[in-house]
């Protein structure tokens, strides 16, 4: 890669950065950091860096607003789950405290309440251990208000309670980015490989380029080679590239020999 082209990229990564974390900046300065580009293509990448955030500020666009509720409210809403047989250890969502979790879809103009136990919750959304504490007796009952598209936190809550439903956990072409997106904002670990092997299928098909570099590396592996070549983006074609080389991917073996095809 050239200098100007490495510039670039790295400009795009430390874009994605302060934007994600809200960090104020000067142009000045980052044309310092960058001789080699013009502030028009500093402005430029700023502005797609503002765009790609936009995905999430759709998803998830406020902290978690804790307060006291009536715990009669959540055990009324707690939906009695078909027989199936469990992990072991398993711990069930109806398990008490319970959490109650109103979701607010400003851009469908929506909401829709969600209940699922303390203990699963904070296990599978690692995001909320800090707004829940552990002790029980601080608990009660919590009541959280998120603003997020409420078909995607309802695909979020299907695979925290996927043990309990008689039906497999599906994603489609459409879903999987804001899912993987929005699985990795709040911690869900376990979503997010599921959804970088199923995305890693359509990748040629998605619009990568809103996710960060984290995730990219996670779909590369469970990519071969010979799949990352039909993806359009220079840029993206590279950093999985990059993580094939690091070997951890399950096809580094491949890649070295088609290298030197």
């Amino acid at each position: 890669m050239d200098p100007r082209a490495a510039q670039e990229r790295l400009l795009s990564d430390v874009l994605f950065t302060l934007v994600k974390n809200k960090e104020s900046f000067a142009f000045d300065k980052l044309m310092m950091l960058f001789p080699l580009l013009t502030e028009a293509l500093i402005k430029e990448k700023y502005h797609e860096a503002l765009e790609n955030r936009n995905l999430l500020e759709k998803i998830m666009k406020e902290k978690p607003n804790i307060i006291t509720f009536d715990s009669s409210m959540a055990k009324s809403s707690v939906q009695k789950m078909p027989p199936k047989k469990l992990p072991l250890n398993y711990i069930s969502s109806t398990a008490q405290p319970i959490v109650t979790i109103h979701v607010l879809d400003e851009t469908n103009n929506t909401k829709s309440d969600f209940v699922c136990g303390r203990a699963l919750l904070v296990k599978e959304m690692k995001y909320f251990h800090d707004y829940l504490p552990e002790e029980e007796t601080a608990l009660s009952e919590i009541d959280i208000s998120v603003h997020c598209d409420i078909h995607i936190f309802s695909l979020l809550m299907n695979w925290v309670k996927r043990n309990e439903s008689p039906e497999s956990f599906k994603l489609s072409k459409s879903n999987l980015i804001p899912v993987l997106v929005s699985a990795d904002f709040l911690q869900i670990k376990s979503l997010v490989e599921y959804a970088a092997k199923e995305a890693s299928y359509f990748a040629s098909e998605i619009n990568l380029s809103v996710l960060s570099k984290e995730l990219i590396e996670k779909i590369a592996g469970h990519m071969k080679p010979f799949e990352i070549d039909k993806l359009k983006d220079d840029d993206i074609r590279e950093t999985m590239y990059r993580q094939l080389v690091l070997g951890k991917s399950p096809w580094e073996k491949s890649y070295s020999i088609y290298q030197h095809l």
